[in-house]
């Protein structure tokens, strides 16, 4: 889901939300300016002053930039002041009649670039050499990825274990003392192996193959070991950074190679994987797989089979190595063999989706809607799987136009799984003739209501527009200020007084419950939608009934509530 006005506290963790919020309610937020095609720059004053820049398509942020150092996600707190600054002026803008824009004529600070860019201009060649070696003596990181940078400027021949001790240093560094790194680090590494990817790209530029392989492979085992034993990849970074690499290796081996090349290539995959080194984890079978691409011969052919043959103890395993056998049998089998072969595999879950597809771009609907039903049949039980193969019969009764079936397959799909892909809603409505839609919708909402699937009930109030029944939705079940929050838009216009009542209720059941500034802070939020909803009397009503228990945080109520 793309990150929006409306939604973007739902996609960045909460506390950099909460700290966002707070510097917005604090008046931190200054030089506040709209430019063109949307975008939207401020300063927000932190630690230090941060130029925010944000551009939006239609109320999705499409771009944003903060100079700030933050670098433990993708979006920091200043990011999520200027969001809030961008919402609120956006409502106040709504709330008021249109006015002829006007250019702001406030000089820009400079960014920490152009200060740098400035610096850089007038500093003599001696000069930034001095800087740079005083900066290497005293930062052993700065030094290894000035080295790595520019390590095809080295004499010095770079193999397979000059990469792995590079890496391995690197790693032992962030790891430190404690000989481990924490999740809080894992953006630290990544960007500390950086300067290994921009060199293998540059090898490639200059068809050093095999050193791209040494140093994708240097990364590879390196990190297959830390993620093992020393560090905690609980953001997942890390193993995105290791698919990117196996995406990497299987691009070399789809290049053009010299028989030298492909050979050492080839031999280092073989021997990598012999050497168990990555077992345990899913690219030690993908480095089979991008053996199988390097593969040219039947002597190589063979080798491979020997040790895809190996007994495996898991059944994950084992189907994997038949997965990579079939492989190996369609590129140097006989084509009767291979077709034997994936019949006798097809519950296999990625043999079926390739006999399902396959069928499918054949024309043979009913062999592939039977394929998916026995997939159904086998993995009964197991929801992700049922979904998937009641996902494919939904693809081929529609290529097969088949109206029936397919406002059966996708009602199924809607009833029994909370997730789909698919705008199961759209299907069905373009399938039902439009004289029998309305009764067909009745009756899914009484079914999703029988069944307390209330979440996709709403979700056809909203897409068919139907706000009444989303008032008394929300009336029956006593919503908090966030569900409030996700369907003021479809009773704003027709059910606005009723909207601000939810908003009053909600606060008070909120302010029951919670207690400290950033609850207060959260309330105040909605309190000041209620005065811009046009009740600033009952919004001060509220107001004054909490001030006395509030305490010692009356004053920055005060004036958190008249702030707009």
């Amino acid at each position: 889901m793309p990150l929006t006005l409306k939604n973007f506290e739902t996609h960045i963790n909460d506390k950099i939300v909460d700290r966002g919020e707070d510097y917005f309610l604090d008046g931190l937020v200054h030089n506040f300016e709209i430019g063109d095609d949307e975008i939207y720059t401020a300063i927000v004053s932190g630690t230090s002053d941060y130029r925010v820049s944000i551009r939006l398509d239609k109320a999705r942020v499409v771009e944003h930039n903060c100079e700030c150092p933050y670098d433990l996600g993708p979006i920091c707190k200043h990011t999520v002041a200027v969001l809030y600054a961008i919402r609120d002026s956006q409502e106040e803008t709504q709330s008021k009649p249109a006015k002829k824009p006007t250019k702001s004529k406030k000089k820009k600070a400079k960014t920490q670039h152009d200060k740098i860019t400035e610096i850089y201009s007038k500093l003599s060649k001696v000069e930034l050499q001095e800087y740079i070696e005083s900066l290497f003596a005293t930062n052993q990181l700065k030094r290894r990825d000035f080295i790595m940078s520019y390590t095809h400027l080295l004499s010095e021949k770079r193999g397979l274990t000059f990469y792995k001790k590079e890496v391995k240093a690197v790693l032992r560094s962030v790891a430190g003392r404690e000989k481990f790194i924490g999740w809080n680090k894992t953006r630290e590494v990544w960007q500390r192996l950086q300067p290994f990817l921009i060199q293998a790209d540059r090898a490639i530029e200059k068809s050093n193959y095999l050193e791209a392989v040494y140093i994708n492979y240097g990364l590879l085992i390196q990190l297959t070991d830390a993620i093992t034993y020393y560090l905690d990849d609980s953001s997942g970074e890390i193993g995105y950074l290791i698919d990117q690499i196996c995406n990497n290796l299987d691009q070399l081996a789809d290049t053009k190679l010299k028989e030298e090349t492909r050979k050492e290539f080839l031999d280092l995959c073989l021997k990598i994987y012999k050497s168990k080194v990555l077992d345990g984890w899913d690219w030690h079978y993908r480095l089979m797989e991008v053996a199988i691409k390097l593969a040219t011969n039947k002597t190589e052919a063979d080798k491979l089979n020997r040790l895809l043959d190996k007994k495996q103890e898991d059944d994950y395993s084992a189907d994997t190595l038949k997965v990579l056998k079939l492989k190996l049998l369609r590129k140097f089998g006989v084509a009767e063999d291979y077709q034997r072969e994936v019949m006798k595999n097809r519950n296999i879950t990625e043999v079926r989706r390739s006999l399902i597809q396959s069928a499918i771009e054949a024309k043979n609907y009913e062999e592939a809607k039977e394929l998916a039903k026995e997939g159904q049949e086998y993995h009964k039980g197991n929801s992700h799987y049922e979904k998937e193969w009641l996902e494919w019969q939904l693809k081929i009764v529609q290529l097969q136009k088949d109206r029936s079936e397919i406002i059966r397959v996708a009602k199924l799909l809607y009833m029994s799984h909370r997730l789909s892909d698919l705008d199961l809603l759209t299907i069905m409505k373009q399938a039902i003739p439009k004289t029998k839609w309305k009764k067909f919708r009745t009756e899914l909402i009484a079914d999703l209501k029988a069944k307390g699937l209330s979440q996709k009930m709403m979700s056809i109030y909203v897409k068919e527009d139907m706000p009444k029944e989303i008032l008394l939705a929300l009336q029956e079940s006593n919503p908090n200020l966030y569900t409030i929050d996700n369907y003021a838009a479809q009773l704003q216009e027709k059910y606005l007084k009723q909207l601000i009542a939810l908003y009053a209720k909600g606060i008070y059941n909120f302010m029951e419950h919670n207690v400290g500034r950033k609850y207060y802070k959260a309330a105040v939020r909605y309190l000041r939608k209620i005065k811009k909803l046009g009740n600033e009397e009952l919004s001060q009503e509220i107001s004054d009934s909490y001030e006395c228990s509030i305490g010692r945080g009356e004053l920055c109520w005060k004036s958190w509530i008249s702030c707009d």
